[in-house]
């Protein structure tokens, strides 16, 4: 039940993070900034979902940035999702998870990454 729980709010954290990042592409380049005013009304859950998802996001540019400081990912995707329905883009990772069981595990944004955009290459095919 714990494990359940885990990915779903890993989940939740990563749709979040994804119409934080791509709203503003969609409103005519004007940023969205989660404020105090906004966070009040939040629940606990969705707090916890907000700093999860931020904390993922801010990993997946070390770990693909090497030793040197890593290219602005969240700008990456503005750019490719901002032509992209967001169902579609919930529809790729559905399909990712579906036709791949034993990926489970793999992130939300990876799968994101590699198939609703092409800023990374696609995973080799077994």
């Amino acid at each position: 039940m714990h494990r359940v729980n885990s990915f779903r709010l890993f989940v939740l954290s990563c749709l979040v993070l994804v119409l934080i990042v791509v709203f503003p592409g969609w409103a005519a380049e004007q940023a969205f900034i989660l404020d105090g005013t906004l966070w009040q009304d939040l629940s606990y859950d969705a707090r916890i979902t907000y700093v999860k998802g931020v904390c993922n996001m801010a990993d997946f540019e070390c770990q693909i940035g090497g030793a040197g400081r890593g290219f602005c990912v969240a700008k990456m995707l503005v750019e490719e999702l901002k032509a992209k329905a967001v169902g579609d883009v919930v529809k790729d990772i559905d399909q990712y998870y579906q036709e791949n069981p034993e990926k489970i595990k793999t992130s939300v944004l990876e799968v994101m990454v590699r198939r609703a955009t092409k800023l990374c290459p696609p995973e080799p095919t077994k």
